[in-house]
């Protein structure tokens, strides 16, 4: 079970993870290090700003991780092994991450996201789809946000040949969004697969959520795969965050006349280091030459420095 002092510092009025994560690696904290006592007095040679707060905080955290473990939600600190490490590459990683279902199929293996719009055109619906099966038939995960549209195709293709799928949600993983996926929510776990957040239950919806959920589906991917996309909205974030963090990216560019490429993807493909997904094919190429790519775009990265 989690150890309870990380989390009671997030039970604190506007402390986050930044000041959080911060605060525990002043006290070069790691999971049983610290009675509560000591917790408390330690804390007072930091400067953390807001020590009334601990000692109530450190209860509620004792009887809110018991609620969850009743309501099987399992919950993973920035500082367990268990933790995916890509996310602790990432800026402003999670300091606790709520989930349900088999968290260890993703921390390990190559995971690639597919993303897209929620009003895909019909080729757009069906590429996410089988992308997703040929990804999952050569051992790599899907990753996806259980939204309507491109993601629900990819979430179910991987179903489609029993592979792995994580979504990543802007809700609390006991109050799924959107609530018409529960039927697939409930298919990914019963698939051994995961359901993952960064936010309690019954937390508030906000728009912030959803671009807070993107960092994390680039996060903890290899590759971006971009269906179909408009140039605003979440698919977009996605992208900005996947540059920032150096993580490779494809886009879709199948369509019969350029008139029809939306306006998301002609932005995607104009970009530097973009791979062109024209067919099937080229996601199996995609896949084969990923060590490469990975060394590649690694040494692009060291070279901004």
């Amino acid at each position: 079970m989690i150890n309870h002092q990380p989390l009671s510092l997030l039970l604190i009025p506007k402390i986050g993870n930044i000041t959080a994560i911060k605060t525990l690696n002043q006290l070069d904290w790691k999971p049983g290090k610290f009675s509560d006592e000591d917790f408390l007095e330690l804390l007072k040679s930091t400067d953390f700003k807001k020590l009334e707060y601990v000692k109530s905080t450190l209860e509620n955290a004792k009887l809110l991780i018991k609620k969850y473990d009743s309501e099987k939600i399992n919950l993973v600190s920035f500082f367990d092994s268990d933790y995916p490490k890509k996310f602790r590459k990432i800026k402003n990683p999670p300091l606790i991450l709520y989930y349900k279902g088999n968290l260890n199929n993703f921390t390990q293996s190559i995971n690639i996201a597919i993303i897209g719009t929620r009003n895909p055109t019909v080729n757009a619906s069906n590429f996410a789809f089988d992308a997703a099966k040929i990804v999952s038939q050569n051992s790599c995960s899907v990753i996806s946000g259980l939204a309507l549209g491109c993601d629900s195709a990819a979430h179910k293709g991987c179903l489609e040949v029993k592979g792995n799928t994580m979504a990543i949600l802007p809700s609390s993983v006991d109050q799924i969004y959107p609530s018409t996926n529960k039927d697939l929510a409930n298919s990914i776990l019963n698939n051994d697969g995961c359901l993952i957040s960064e936010y309690p239950s019954d937390s508030k919806i906000i728009n912030s959520n959803f671009i807070q959920r993107d960092r994390l589906q680039s996060g903890i991917s290899d590759i971006v795969m971009v269906i179909e996309t408009d140039l605003d909205g979440g698919t977009m974030h996605t992208v900005n965050y996947a540059i920032e963090q150096n993580v490779i990216i494809a886009c879709l560019d199948n369509y019969n006349d350029s008139a029809d490429l939306p306006l998301g993807n002609k932005k995607i493909l104009n970009m530097q280091n973009i791979n062109k997904l024209e067919s099937l094919d080229d996601i199996l190429s995609l896949l084969e030459n990923l060590p490469k790519l990975q060394k590649n775009k690694q040494a692009s990265q060291g070279n901004l420095f």
